[in-house]
């Protein structure tokens, strides 16, 4: 008969990989486009981003650098519609 065999999986290797520089690329590129994709609706440029490495994981935030996109953001959602939201 065959021995039975058991996997143990590595817990440490997904939260790597969540903080891995290849994944703080990939967050950066995708708040790249969802601040471009922000930045060109209802005459609002101001908008930012930034990068934040939590405890699990990186994170790319956009935010409203300014007054007048903040307006712009609570009156037309503009970063829920550049995320993809309607």
């Amino acid at each position: 008969m065959a021995e039975r065999v058991r996997f143990v999986p590595d817990r440490a290797f997904p939260r790597m990989m969540l903080k891995s520089p290849a994944a703080r690329a990939l967050c950066l590129a995708r708040g790249e486009e969802i601040r471009a994709r922000a930045a060109s609706m209802y005459d609002a440029s101001a908008y930012g981003l930034r990068a934040k490495e939590g405890a699990r994981r990186v994170r790319a935030i956009v935010y409203t650098a300014d007054m007048h996109a903040a307006r712009s953001n609570l009156r037309h959602n503009t970063l829920r519609k550049a995320m993809g939201g309607r």
